[in-house]
């Protein structure tokens, strides 16, 4: 069993909502230009700067920006302003441009990759050679090996070391899940977003099946656990022993999380300092569930309080079907895509956002994020939705940080997004982000308040209205493969 299971007569505190406060915010909408996007789909650029212990109203209007781009895009000039930061963008990075071909051989055990690997134009066959060593911090991971006549550098890392241009230096088809390559999250959900659930390595949560890594948010008491007086102690749990990460107890307001589901990481095995990243993913429905597909830093170098070292989210949309607020649809046809940072209490979100009359849960779908040291691209099958730019003198400069010290200074333009990321994938459900308060779902309202110490108790005692909508069907993120070249 994943978990221990004590009925205990011990009134155990776990943390309560107020430690982290509300994560609401309003948006301010960003103008640029719009070309060439299709009838069906609009997309929007929005800031979102919040004390996470003040509450606050979502303001999610937006304005049609973007352009059509096929896959790897090229980035050309352009001489938009970006007027929430104050900077025209950089001259445009041409990304496909294959300089030489290697001859390199697949490593089996750590990459899985076909013996012929195509390169993003698709008009070559490469072949990468992945091998197990250390990097100058001493991790055990995957590297590609450079062909010194005919590797010209990149300026991706890869585990430590320079990568070679164009290369595809990481590729999962899901063929098998393989162990070597994702570790599982083994935790409580706790601050920054307190969601309301349990990540564990129970193979009803993730599992490969036809090609495809399935990932299904369960309910606790499914496996005959009472969430209002059990303590359930993880075992193998990946957050710091005795923690409350790792063992709580179900006492008065403060129930176990009553979802139970999967989150699964390469920090371990692989991870990357600049690339472009591209996940092909069918995302889950189901009221009050959502995606978690994102970059990771792989060590704390700014600091170890939520944020303060960035995360990228490269595709959110709600799994309600039908989620308005104020009038406006945020469920399932409505999806974001955003860089986060943080200082202490004060999170800032830059936020770009892509409308579909379709829900994003139907189909597969492209989500490419193309990371550089000068800007970060947001696409969505071929279709740019957004281009982040640090202001002059960096992050420091945005609204909320201009009077903070931050930790950013010490690194580039880009920083904190200019260390190695790993990739992580999961579902989450609840918690006190990603619904705003005063949001309804098929006319009923959100059960829970943000700042309210009840809100995953509301949340459980509402389970009649939403639990309906958790179709075996579509209720499963799945992830059809990842990958990931070198710039």
């Amino acid at each position: 069993m994943w978990w221990s299971l004590f009925i205990l007569g011990l009134c155990c505190l776990s943390p309560s909502v107020e430690a982290g406060g509300l994560f609401g915010g309003s948006l301010g909408i960003l103008n640029t230009a719009t070309q060439g996007l299709s009838d069906h789909s609009r997309v929007s650029k929005q800031k979102q700067s919040t004390n996470i212990n003040q509450p606050s109203s979502s303001d999610i209007s937006g304005l049609v920006i973007g352009e059509h781009l096929s896959r790897p895009p090229v980035l050309q000039k352009t001489s938009d302003t970006l007027n929430i930061l104050n900077v025209n963008t950089k001259a445009g990075i041409p990304l496909t441009k294959l300089e030489a071909e290697s001859n390199l051989s697949v490593n089996p055990t750590k990459i899985n990759a076909s013996a012929n690997i195509h390169n993003r134009n698709d008009n070559l066959n490469k072949h990468v050679h992945m091998e197990n060593t250390k990097d100058a911090q001493g991790n055990n991971g995957m590297h590609e090996l450079s062909n010194e006549a005919t590797c010209l550098k990149s300026v991706t890392v890869v585990n430590g070391k320079t990568s070679c241009k164009d290369k595809l230096v990481f590729e999962e088809n899901f063929d098998v899940l393989d162990k070597h390559i994702w570790q599982h999250v083994v935790q409580f959900a706790g601050a920054p977003d307190f969601k309301f659930v349990v990540y564990s390595n129970d193979v009803k949560n993730s599992f490969v099946s036809n090609g495809k890594l399935h990932i299904k948010p369960t309910l606790l008491s499914d496996e005959g656990i009472d969430i209002n007086t059990a303590t359930l102690e993880l075992e193998g749990c990946t957050a710091t022993p005795g923690s409350p990460e790792c063992k709580k107890t179900g006492v008065g307001l403060n129930i176990l999380p009553p979802v139970k589901s999967a989150r699964l990481r390469t920090k371990e095995s692989f991870s990357f300092q600049y690339g472009q990243i591209e996940v092909q993913a069918k995302l889950p429905a189901g009221d009050w569930i959502f995606p978690e597909i994102w970059l990771e830093p792989k060590r704390n170098t700014y600091g170890s309080s939520p944020y303060e070292s960035g995360l990228i989210r490269l595709a959110v949309a709600r799994g309600n079907r039908n989620l308005l607020m104020n009038g406006k649809d945020i469920g399932g046809r409505y999806l974001t895509a955003s860089c986060i940072l943080g200082i202490g209490n004060v999170v800032h979100s830059e936020t770009f956002s892509i409308e579909n009359t379709q829900f994003w849960s139907n189909d597969f779908h492209k989500y490419v994020v193309t990371w550089t040291p000068d800007n970060i691209i947001f696409t969505v099958d071929g279709k740019e939705i957004g281009k982040l730019i640090p202001p002059d003198g960096g992050f420091k400069k945005l609204g909320p940080f201009s009077d903070l010290q931050v930790p950013w200074t010490r690194g580039s333009k880009i920083a904190p997004f200019d260390q190695e990321f790993f990739v992580s994938v999961g579902v989450g459900a609840g918690g006190i982000r990603e619904f705003p308060d005063g949001a309804t779902s098929h006319g009923h309202q959100k059960p829970w308040k943000n700042l309210n110490a009840k809100a995953m108790l509301l949340f459980w005692k509402d389970k009649d209205s939403w639990l309906p909508s958790w179709s075996e069907e579509g209720l499963s993120l799945q992830v059809e493969h990842i990958k990931v070249w070198a710039l």
